[in-house]
């Protein structure tokens, strides 16, 4: 086949995604157009709608429920009880309230499962308290969307499991790919944020009235907080147990949710609880799904007519040393998550990059953690970040005015990039202390 023909594929579809065209209906569309350049026969359009049916497997119920669990924790005020014990425990420390927040953001990961569920719940709260501790409003808003992007790298994540289900990987081989730079992250994050909050005197003294807390009260405090611990634990550990697949855990875990929100804490109107639950998990998932469906028919053409292996043979050209192609699709990425949402960019372009790099001798986790992270990170990045303007509209923070802000914190991020392109164990080490390498 004429090797022009994907590339011009490609600049069509960016054309016409620039152009305002949803990316579901670019994708389609560029699959038809593609199919009528190579055959030109009407009759052939049908070909990318061949691989529709696998659109309605099993696994892909997963992400209804997994986005469905996220509301309920964010309905039922679950976290709350989790951000006031960590708040008393961590009452006598310096800069305690940021880092607070932070942990904040790591806790709700396994209970939301999504960046902009984590900020926005966690951001509501802390948000204020940061301002009344004297921290900038640019401060603790940055802090906030990079706090908040843990929500979706500590598992079960849902931006974790659309990459497993798209490329083919076990989703708790994913989840455990990502969790090793997720850990590095939070101790990157709490270090880097430790530093500046000594440079610019936020919080480095310790008033009196934060040294004094019944033992009665923490304990309660802790009882309120333990059984939203359940949740994650219930999903993990019926996975890597082999009780349940990772639909068979979500599903597990609405029902615990559910019951813990009903009966236990006891905080919401039921009528309006459900309803909430019902439309919101619907509305969000039919728009993932159409994403995926779209992106079935795009990798079919690709995959079906050549185009990949022609993609594949231009890009390993440029060079065959595999840091310097990890670079490039790590580039690639942070340029796309200026303008895109992870969700989009991994359905479009994980099963190609995987196809691509796999068989040069990257190992398909270590690739699964630097793209998943990768693209989350793309989330605080402007001029689209979808978690940074979701921090803004809690925290009050100016995103033109805080660009300053939004650099220095990003060095954490590229910092654990770094170390996890060079240091392949850092994605590797869960899954083989899981024996699951």
């Amino acid at each position: 086949m004429n090797e022009v023909i994907p590339f011009l594929m490609i600049l069509f579809f960016l054309f016409i995604t620039i152009s305002g065209v949803p990316i579901a209906i670019s994708m389609i569309l560029t699959s038809l157009v593609f199919v009528y350049i190579q055959f030109g026969n009407l009759a052939d359009l049908a070909i990318p709608f061949s691989r529709l049916p696998i659109g309605f497997s099993f696994s892909l119920l997963a992400i209804f429920l997994f986005i469905q669990l996220g509301i309920i924790i964010d309905e039922s005020k679950m976290g709350d009880y989790i951000l006031n014990f960590l708040k008393i425990i961590l009452r006598k420390v310096k800069g305690r309230t940021s880092i607070i927040m932070i942990l904040t953001c790591a806790a709700f990961g396994p209970l939301t499962g999504s960046a902009v569920g984590t900020t926005t719940a966690v951001g509501s709260v802390l948000s204020p308290q940061m301002k009344k501790s004297g921290y900038s409003d640019s401060y603790s808003g940055t802090l906030l969307a990079y706090s908040g992007i843990l929500g979706t790298l500590i598992p079960p994540s849902i931006s974790g499991l659309v990459y497993a289900i798209t490329v083919g990987l076990p989703v708790m081989g994913v989840w455990m790919a990502t969790l090793g730079l997720a850990l590095l992250y939070l101790v990157i994050l709490l270090l880097w944020n430790i530093m500046f909050c000594s440079k610019r005197k936020y919080e480095i003294e310790i008033s009196e009235s934060t040294k004094k807390v019944p033992f009665s009260t923490i304990l309660k405090s802790f009882v309120r907080a333990l059984p939203a611990l359940a949740i994650p634990i219930s999903i993990l550990g019926s996975i890597y147990s082999g009780i349940a697949t990772p639909t068979e855990a979500g599903a597990v875990a609405v029902v615990i949710a559910v019951v813990l929100t009903l009966f236990y804490y006891r905080e919401v109107n039921i009528k309006s609880f459900f309803y909430n639950i019902t439309y919101k998990a619907a509305y969000q998932t039919a728009i993932i799904m159409f994403l995926i469906c779209a992106s079935f028919a795009l990798s079919y053409v690709l995959t079906s007519t050549g185009s990949i292996r022609s993609i594949a043979r231009s890009i390993t050209s440029i060079s065959d040393n595999t840091y310097v192609l990890l670079f490039l699709v790590e580039g690639l990425l942070i340029i796309l998550g200026c303008f895109l949402d992870d969700t989009p960019i991994m359905i479009l372009l994980a099963p190609l990059v995987s196809t691509i790099l796999s068989p040069l001798g990257i190992h398909p986790y270590h690739l699964a953690g630097i793209f998943v992270f990768t693209c989350v990170v793309g989330l605080v990045t402007p001029p689209v970040g979808t978690v940074l303007y979701a921090a803004s509209a809690v925290s009050k923070m100016d995103v033109s005015k805080s660009i300053k802000e939004i650099i220095i914190f990003l060095v954490p991020a590229i910092i654990v990039l770094l170390l996890a392109t060079f240091f392949p164990e850092i994605s590797l080490f869960f899954p083989k202390l899981l024996n699951m390498i």
